[in-house]
């Protein structure tokens, strides 16, 4: 059972830690800066996450394929890549990752409640 399984009951009553997705949208904002990637356009940025999403999927292809050889570290290195370039293009419009990631959370959350109560009205 992978991570996920495990922390799966911790996750159902975990509170989100406020600030946390905002530090890290500063945080690669700072980065890009500094590196000098803060002028890229959008376009620029979703070519790079379309090139990220792809390597990560190579990487999930060679683990399916079974050449497991520090295959885990190379796709939680594309799986970085992929929340890094996500984060910028983000940033790139002004979005507020953290606000819309709980107004999401709180749709799915609803959705699935609804889900819920049709699936015990059908019983």
């Amino acid at each position: 059972m992978g991570w996920c399984g495990k922390s799966i009951k911790k996750a159902m009553n975990m509170k989100f830690k406020k600030r946390s997705i905002r530090h890290i949208q500063t945080y690669v904002a700072f980065r890009n800066k500094r590196r000098g990637f803060d002028k890229e356009t959008l376009c620029q940025r979703l070519v790079l996450l379309s090139e990220e999403v792809g390597e990560l999927m190579k990487a999930c292809r060679n683990e399916i394929r079974g050449n497991r050889r520090n295959n885990l570290r190379a796709i939680s290195e594309e799986f970085v890549d992929v929340i890094n370039v996500a984060v910028s293009v983000g940033n790139t419009l002004g979005i507020d990752l953290e606000e819309e990631f709980l107004r999401k959370m709180d749709i799915i959350d609803k959705r699935m409640a609804m889900t819920k109560k049709l699936k015990l009205q059908k019983t």
